[in-house]
């Protein structure tokens, strides 16, 4: 006679039996007790033709895939990108190991230059995985100050490169989810910082988003509240901001057994004597060929004159069948179809 589970266990079996498999073939569980030293490494940049990843955008949206990467290193550090933003002429990234990972995207070359680090102990309460767990990034303009989320104690860090960090565990954030933010971080041009849970808990159809007047770590910041809708069954993984002061919100699906999907948004913060807003409207889906992977890390480049670079990473989560994608978007550049 065979087995039968109940109904009502079926899901979460599966579920479970799936995430063991996950965890079994991730290459970073050796070394979730441990954080990494500063090294220097060797990306190698293999190219791949755009249209593999199939993404289709809203009508009208002066955006276009200009190129896209498959990046490979030796160093088994490299992957799992949670954020990402512009730093002193290149890339910094973080990922969910709490790694950092800073390089220079070099079209014309197969051999790329990077570094990585662990991110500071004094943001964090112990060496584990868990603590270290590093979900969104932002950076001053100047690449001189740069902040960490972090996810399971809901912290804030901020951090001078080369100098000293310092966290916080805002108030606004003590009821978030353990595993649901702060997910996704964004320094706008004025100062302010806007920060999104990942998820409510209880589930909701939006999710927490905080506007911060100054540095989140700052004694004397202020914080608003707010409440974000994300498109349904979609939640915010990263955010950063448009050179006319817009801000774009990335957002992530995932579906079992292993469907991902993305979505790109765009819209205008709205603050006002009754609070914050944010309203976004969808610009580009990643949801087919290679484009339907875990998409989690956004950065914008300022070209002037309108135009803009933007950057999309995946986070492989260490799966050693999981590639690391870069993705270079071109924002103001005339756009052909597609």
């Amino acid at each position: 006679m065979p087995l039968r589970l109940p109904k009502s266990l079926n899901k979460s079996m599966i579920f479970l039996i799936l995430l063991t498999l996950l965890f079994s073939l991730s290459s970073s569980e050796p070394r979730a007790g441990r954080p990494p030293e500063v090294a220097r490494i060797a990306i190698r940049a293999t190219e791949i033709r755009p249209q593999a990843f199939q993404g289709r955008r809203a009508p009208g949206v002066p955006l276009r895939l200009a190129k896209a990467w498959r990046l490979d290193s030796d160093n088994v550090e490299f992957g799992g990108i949670s954020a990402l933003v512009p730093f002193r002429g290149g890339l910094l990234g973080v990922s969910d190991a709490g790694v950092l990972v800073e390089t220079r995207p070099t079209p014309e070359l197969a051999n790329w230059f990077g570094q990585i680090s662990p991110i500071p102990a004094s943001c964090v309460r112990s060496t584990s995985k868990f603590d270290r767990d590093s979900e969104s990034l932002a950076v001053d303009p100047a690449g001189s100050r740069y902040w960490l989320g972090l996810e399971y104690h809901n912290r804030i860090c901020a951090v001078v490169p080369g100098g000293g960090a310092h966290f916080v565990a805002p108030k606004a954030m003590r009821k978030w989810p353990m595993t649901g933010g702060p997910e996704a971080m964004v320094r706008l041009a004025d100062g302010r910082f806007l920060v999104f849970a990942e998820r409510s808990h209880p589930p909701e159809a939006t999710v927490p988003m905080l506007v911060f007047d100054r540095d989140p770590t700052d004694p004397s910041v202020r914080v608003t509240k707010a409440r974000y809708r994300p498109p349904p069954g979609f939640t915010p993984v990263d955010a950063a901001q448009l050179p006319d002061g817009r801000v774009l919100v990335l957002h992530r699906r995932f579906q079992l057994p292993f469907a991902f999907s993305a979505i790109l948004s765009i819209g205008t913060l709205n603050l006002s004597a009754r609070g914050a807003s944010l309203q976004t409207k969808p610009v580009t889906w990643l949801d087919a060929g290679l484009g339907a992977d875990n998409w989690e890390a956004l950065a914008v480049e300022d070209r002037g004159h309108g135009r803009a670079t933007l950057w999309l990473a995946n986070d492989n989560n260490f799966m050693l069948f999981e590639p690391n994608y870069l993705l270079r978007l071109e924002w103001g550049a005339p756009s052909p179809r597609q």
